[in-house]
């Protein structure tokens, strides 16, 4: 008897303590939270076997067993939150956060919405009902033809939705989308998957800018590597200036064909760089599209010096006396790498093996660890040997995805070794073998005077101190 007591026992604490701590998406039952149906009535944004790698068991309807950790965290993260949003709302049981739920239903519905079943939702007879007077309860609020198709109507309280000037159709302006990616646009579409046009008015992917909860990390990556596919193009610093108060010609009349025409170009650098992007244009501009190709492979080629000095200053670093006076491009230094070695350059050997450096995660990434892993799933571990995720080198390596990656999430992406940190040499002589120094060694405040002066490259003090001022 003391026996089974003491196995009821067990059970019931077992029981109180895997009780949801995130209420979300949750029902209560006699005092219990249970998952509601909203909760998983929704796709994963990758396949269910996939989420199933990541979150290792799913969430179930009716239920009232406690997330997995890393949907949620203990206690509750919120970024660990938007990454499940993000990538697997229904394993984690998210549903009703995703855009498909970020709406109202009506207020007084033809059928009382706390009644709708989930046959109900399916069915096609009762979907156009559905759709207009109960969306929230289906998860239909991105379905039909009634959507916001501009990111942000919620903002502040939709304080859009109360604006006078706000009430014009929302769409995207050519100014969104006139400038050049940092990286190929393949390459972008390989991050972002979709995207923007000018005139359009669906929304950004969402790693763009991490909707329905703008990120502006994920924003700052956007601007920073893939402007143009985000449609951000009027972040850059090529459209943060203002227009002339009295312009020769109204910059509000300007055409995409007047900014690319070289007779007006003179006159709207001067009265509508705003309009056309020439905030950061002048006398040392690339005068010649393309100077960027091939990860401005124009800058290295000894037939193309002189068509670089004339046409590619600004790309190639010809900027002052026609001399190169700075590095054309980040890009360089990982093409010159990944054309001799391929991919390899952040491990070594063990036991026949390469893995991962403890260089190759020494640093921090740009943007959040949560917000990184929104975009690459998944993190590179120091000693391990499992590939990359393919967005941060792809397959074959793509130089401008490695960069992207190195400028955004190096430590995700296991490339700190390529940041500026690491971009010097050790001592020929150092007073200890850099081979031999530890990560502890590293970050010992004894230590970092030597260190920084004999083995900056081994523990990534190439831009700190003395160092990084003198390069």
């Amino acid at each position: 008897m003391l026996l089974i007591l003491t196995i009821l026992c067990v059970v019931l604490i077992k029981g109180v303590d895997a009780q949801i701590l995130d209420l979300n998406c949750t029902h209560m039952v006699a005092g219990v939270a249970k998952y509601s149906q909203s909760a998983v009535n929704c796709n994963n944004r990758i396949s269910d076997a996939a989420c199933l790698v990541i979150y290792t068991d799913a969430v179930k309807a009716d239920d009232g067993t406690e997330r997995n950790a890393k949907c949620a965290g203990d206690p509750v993260n919120p970024q660990l939150v938007q990454a499940a949003i993000d990538i697997c709302p229904k394993t984690c049981g998210y549903c009703c956060l995703t855009p498909a739920f970020m709406c109202q239903n009506k207020l007084q519905p033809r059928v009382p919405c706390s009644s709708v079943t989930e046959d109900m939702c399916e069915n096609a007879y009762w979907k156009p009902i559905l759709e207009e007077d109960c969306p929230k309860t289906c998860g239909l609020c991105t379905a039909g033809s009634c959507v916001d198709e501009a990111p942000g109507c919620g903002l502040d309280n939709a304080f859009i939705c109360q604006s006078k000037n706000l009430q014009a159709f929302v769409q995207y302006s050519q100014s969104a989308v006139n400038c050049n990616n940092r990286i190929s646009d393949a390459a972008c579409l390989v991050i972002y998957t979709a995207a923007v046009k000018a005139e359009d008015n669906t929304d950004r992917n969402a790693k763009c800018d991490g909707n329905p909860n703008v990120n502006p990390q994920l924003v700052q990556a956007a601007i920073d590597i893939c402007p143009k596919t985000c449609g951000y193009c009027c972040l850059t610093p090529a459209f943060l200036c203002q227009n002339k108060l009295q312009p020769r010609v109204p910059c509000s009349s300007v055409t995409q064909d007047m900014c690319e025409n070289p007779a007006w170009k003179t006159i709207l650098e001067e009265d509508c760089p705003k309009t056309c992007g020439f905030c950061n244009s002048g006398s040392c501009i690339d005068e010649a599209p393309g100077c960027n190709l091939g990860n401005a492979i124009i800058c290295q080629s000894k037939n193309l010096e002189a068509f670089a000095k004339k046409y590619c200053k600004k790309t190639c670093g010809y900027c002052n006396d026609g001399t190169t006076t700075t590095s054309p491009s980040p890009f360089n230094r990982v093409t010159s790498v990944v054309s001799v070695i391929g991919n390899m350059w952040l491990f070594h050997f063990n036991r026949h093996f390469f893995q991962y450096s403890q260089s190759a995660v020494n640093c921090n990434n740009k943007i959040s660890d949560a917000a990184c892993l929104v975009i690459y799933t998944e993190a590179v571990k120091a000693e391990d040997n499992q590939d990359r995720n393919e967005k941060c080198a792809g397959v074959p390596v793509n130089p401008a995805l490695v960069q992207a990656a190195i400028d955004i999430c190096p430590k995700t992406c296991g490339y700190c070794c390529l940041t500026p940190a690491f971009m010097c040499e050790n001592k020929l002589q150092p007073r200890v073998p850099c081979s031999s120094v530890t990560q502890d060694m590293c970050e010992n405040p004894v230590w970092r005077t030597i260190l920084e002066e004999d083995c900056p490259k081994t523990c990534g003090f190439c831009n700190s101190g003395m160092l990084g001022f003198l390069q």
